[in-house]
């Protein structure tokens, strides 16, 4: 299976009608926190696809464009379908239904959820290149809801992949699920902090 897109209709860079902004990139850089804390307002839609648009534009060898999003408002029936399923894998598992329960948390508590998906390439090579972009493309995403007042988590554990959600969200097989995204308007502040990155950058002469 292949990432062709060609069909869909493009857009090009010099098109794109860039979204006014107070914030600057290195703010973003900064100040973006990986964060499950959510008042109950949910973003609009039309800030949701604003906020999505720029993950398209991630860094993209041989222009596969492998990603793939699917956006659950809180309250659809697919939303909680993707719940159900979380519920019954961590049951199975565990056999613990209070422990199951809280295993719904991520999924059942952002305003917005969106699950997101990395296609295959033609090779391995591609395959890896692919969902490198993907994780790229989140990152835009982040950077995005961070300018625009949005606060985000992405979860990558087994959760995300329990059985059945695949099917319920339409999602091909064949492609790798790199995550959900927890998206909405952010309670509190959320610092983080990093090493130095003298302790991880070698100049070489």
């Amino acid at each position: 299976m292949t990432t062709e897109t060609s069909a869909a209709p493009r857009v090009h860079s010099n098109e794109v009608q860039v979204p006014a902004s107070d914030v600057s990139v290195y703010q973003a850089l900064y100040g973006r926190r990986n964060t499950w804390m959510f008042t109950g307002e949910e973003a609009s839609p039309e800030l949701l696809n604003k906020v999505l648009d720029v993950a398209v534009w991630a860094p993209n060898h041989k222009l596969t464009e492998p990603w793939r999003f699917f956006v659950l408002p809180k309250g659809s029936k697919h939303r909680q379908q993707v719940i159900d399923c979380i519920y019954n894998s961590a049951l199975k598992q565990s056999g613990d239904p209070e422990r199951a329960k809280r295993a719904t948390g991520k999924a059942a508590n952002p305003p917005t959820l969106v699950f997101v998906y990395s296609a295959p390439g033609m090779t391995e090579k591609m395959t890896l290149e692919n969902y490198g972009a993907v994780c790229a493309a989140v990152q835009n995403v982040q950077l995005a809801c961070y300018a625009e007042g949005l606060a985000v988590g992405w979860e990558s554990g087994g959760v995300v992949r329990a059985d059945g959600i695949t099917e319920v969200l339409g999602a091909d097989p064949e492609w790798t699920c790199v995550g959900f995204l927890g998206i909405g308007f952010p309670e509190g502040e959320h610092v983080g902090g990093r090493n130095t990155p003298a302790s991880v950058v070698r100049w070489l002469d």
